[in-house]
């Protein structure tokens, strides 16, 4: 993924600062419980998550609590936990829409991060 930073333009000014390309997975990591342990075989592949979620009434253990907790609408199977490329930068606190050549810096960028199959970008604020 470093490899793929390079092909990314470098922000004008001061106030972005490229951070990173790494995978992500959204809207978070998919959290095993006992049910997803059926005894049926002994890996745990995306096979057999699907299939305790079927037939044991498996879920995502952090939906389960962030649902109960009001966090999140409802339980996701497994398959809507994905794993997606992000484009992480630096910016300076407070609304992005004030942040100077954010927009047409993202709007230059944007065909460049089609083309790497980025498929999104999350900012750190300092």
């Amino acid at each position: 993924m470093k490899q793929l930073i390079k092909h990314i333009p470098k922000p004008e000014g001061e106030h972005i600062k490229v951070l990173e390309v790494k995978e992500i997975t959204v809207p978070h990591l998919y959290c095993i419980t006992p049910k997803h342990l059926t005894g049926k075989s002994i890996y745990l592949d995306s096979k057999a998550i699907r299939d305790a979620e079927k037939n044991h009434g498996a879920v995502c253990d952090t939906c389960r609590d962030w649902v109960k907790h009001g966090r999140q609408a409802e339980i996701l199977p497994y398959d809507e936990h994905r794993n997606e490329l992000t484009l992480f930068l630096e910016v300076p606190k407070g609304d992005l829409n004030a942040v100077l050549g954010l927009k047409e810096y993202l709007q230059k960028i944007k065909p460049v991060l089609q083309e790497l199959k980025i498929d999104g970008v999350a900012f750190k604020q300092v």
